[in-house]
């Protein structure tokens, strides 16, 4: 056979294929097309629709002696973990926030007692000589030297040893203790990692 004769009977059963799909494509339009096929389709729909719902009803009853979960339970215990996720993240950023917040408060309050740890007050006992110098200088004193050697290192110990100074140190660290212990607490609950704890002043 040769390539004309191929050709010319490939075009034959080309046009052949075409007509017979042209014939089908208008034999399925003429009998959908019919008015007695669509009533008798919608009047079988209706009927499983309303087996469809029945059937629904009745897995729903039996759900509860039975103790297994329809699709209304699952709809909405996704729903539930949906809304669970969401409240999760908004108090992970609170918490996040409330760290941060409570680190910035802690720094604050070290620095402040830092400051105050390094303030000492003028004392008048400074400005005396000390021994050695030009005896002309010294104030003058109805006491006698020694005497007045002990006051001044009395006087020198009195800042650091005074009660207000005390208790200035001891609500500073107080309130470093009570800080360390919140923001503990917020990271415990936030569910995050424990930071390395700072020294608390003890």
């Amino acid at each position: 056979m040769s390539n004309e004769q191929a050709q010319e009977l490939f075009s034959s059963l080309k046009k052949m294929g075409m007509k017979l799909e042209f014939e089908l494509n208008e034999l399925i339009k003429k009998q959908l097309n019919k008015e007695e096929l669509l009533l008798s389709a919608s009047s079988n729909s209706a009927v499983i629709a309303s087996m469809i719902s029945q059937c629904r009803n009745m897995v729903e009853l039996l759900s509860i002696p039975l103790n297994f979960p329809t699709k209304n339970d699952v709809a909405r215990v996704a729903k539930l973990a949906i809304q669970v996720e969401e409240k999760v993240d908004q108090l992970d950023e609170q918490m996040m926030a409330l760290s941060s917040t409570l680190a910035d408060i802690k720094s604050s309050v070290e620095m402040l007692g830092a400051g105050g740890l390094t303030e000492k007050p003028d004392s008048p006992a400074m400005d005396l000589p000390k021994s050695g110098q030009n005896p002309q200088l010294k104030a003058p004193s109805s006491k006698p030297e020694s005497v007045n050697d002990s006051g001044t290192a009395a006087s020198r110990k009195k800042p650091e040893d005074s009660p207000a100074e005390k208790r200035r140190k001891a609500r500073s660290r107080a309130l470093s203790i009570l800080l360390d212990n919140i923001q503990k607490n917020a990271e415990i609950q936030s569910g995050l990692p424990l930071k390395g704890s700072k020294s608390n002043g003890r």
